[in-house]
């Protein structure tokens, strides 16, 4: 069965709108549905069903790429290449149904499935939802789908249970902000609910989102940045800030940019540069930020920004590489390395340690990372630009 809803959606809206019509009779899966969510074979089901109910719950050729397939799905579908469907002359490629429209029925059954889960669960067990391996993913789709729905900002909404009221005191303009919780301070630092808060600052009504900011982010960036769970959400919740937000944590993540290169934590800057390109604002303090995270404090430093940013290395010595005290460099060779690129190797180089060469390694190779990062900064308005375009 779970083949079957997934394959659907990769390759005919006719198959789905079967599949789906087939269980709009309530008696079918609503009275289980709660129940489902918790058993780790049905709910790749669940979660199957609410994308194809909602086309706006996951990116298009987000099917069948991870949002619905475990790991090991994921592994033997890629062998199995393109599904043709027997529906049309046209052979699959499983981002058709992005462009396909929903019948209005769909969005009938979805609201049902949403109000049979917000009578049969209570406000804690929903939140107990989000720390279960198996049901987290199941609630950050059924989230998604409230949210396509249009009932987040309803007071006692799922999202708002998960929030801990936080959609109802804006819904009924409570003038006192509350204070921050254990629940959602953890969800913030927990591998498996992490991803469930990304969906809850992605899609949260915009006056819930800016208390959530004031509560749990502002003040607290810093230290948020450079967990290694917590940056993630950090910078999805930058892609949505206001630029009086963006401003202030532009400002306040000030001094911690070096210490996020290197770590190799490179999606709060990214966001924040992202952030800046569609706003356009704030501008010259992301492009400091660029400066500071890589120590190109000095204008006759500045000219090596774009090397030094491919590689995700500042001028200074790494601090990453303590157990290779042998190999490090003095900033002045480091900074001529950059200029010059890798020399071609002598023939009379002696042979070296595989540690050696593996620290070495890490000033010379390009990350990704790195080439992302120069990408958002291109797309930063005239002339800010500049400092990757003159360089």
């Amino acid at each position: 069965m779970t083949q079957l809803v997934v394959d659907a959606a990769e390759v005919s809206p006719l198959l789905m709108y079967s599949i789906i019509a087939y269980l709009k009779n309530p008696q079918e899966i609503l009275p289980s549905f709660s129940s489902l969510l918790m058993d780790p074979f049905a709910s790749h089901v669940v979660r199957a069903l609410l994308i194809l109910l909602s086309p706006n719950v996951s990116p298009a050729g987000a099917v069948g790429q991870g949002t619905v397939r475990s790991k090991k799905s994921a592994a033997w579908k890629a062998k199995q290449g393109p599904m043709r469907s027997v529906f049309t002359d046209e052979k699959g490629k499983g981002k058709e149904m992005a462009s396909q429209s929903r019948p209005a029925e769909f969005k009938d059954l979805t609201r049902r499935i949403v109000n049979t889960l917000r009578t049969e669960l209570g406000a804690n067990e929903v939140r107990a939802l989000a720390a279960n391996k198996v049901a987290s993913p199941g609630l950050q789709t059924l989230l998604e789908a409230e949210a396509d729905c249009g009932m987040t900002d309803e007071p006692d909404s799922l999202m708002d249970r998960v929030m801990v009221g936080i959609i109802s005191m804006c819904v009924n303009n409570h003038g006192a902000v509350t204070d921050s919780t254990d629940y959602l301070n953890t969800l913030l630092r927990d591998p498996t609910s992490s991803h469930l808060l990304e969906t809850i600052v992605t899609r949260s009504p915009d006056k819930a989102f800016v208390v959530l900011w004031d509560i749990y982010f502002k003040g607290k960036l810093p230290r948020l940045a450079n967990h290694p769970v917590a940056n993630f959400v950090v910078a999805k919740a930058l892609e949505r800030v206001a630029p009086e937000q963006l401003s202030e944590a532009c400002e306040e993540l000030n001094g911690t940019w070096n210490k996020l290169i290197s770590s190799s934590k490179t999606g709060v800057l990214r966001a924040a540069i992202d952030r800046s390109a569609v706003l356009q604002s704030s501008e010259h303090l992301v492009c400091e930020a660029v400066y500071s995270a890589f120590g190109l404090t000095a204008e006759e430093d500045r000219v090596n920004l774009v090397p030094c940013v491919l590689h995700l290395l500042s001028l200074q010595v790494s601090p990453l590489l303590p157990q290779f005290g042998h190999c490090r460099r003095d900033a002045q060779e480091y900074k001529a390395s950059l200029v010059s690129q890798a020399a071609p190797a002598s023939t009379n180089t002696p042979h070296k340690r595989r540690g050696q060469l593996n620290a070495e390694n890490n000033y010379s190779g390009s990350k990704v990372q790195g080439s992302i990062l120069l990408q958002s900064l291109l797309r930063l308005a005239a002339p800010h630009n500049d400092i990757v375009i003159a360089k």
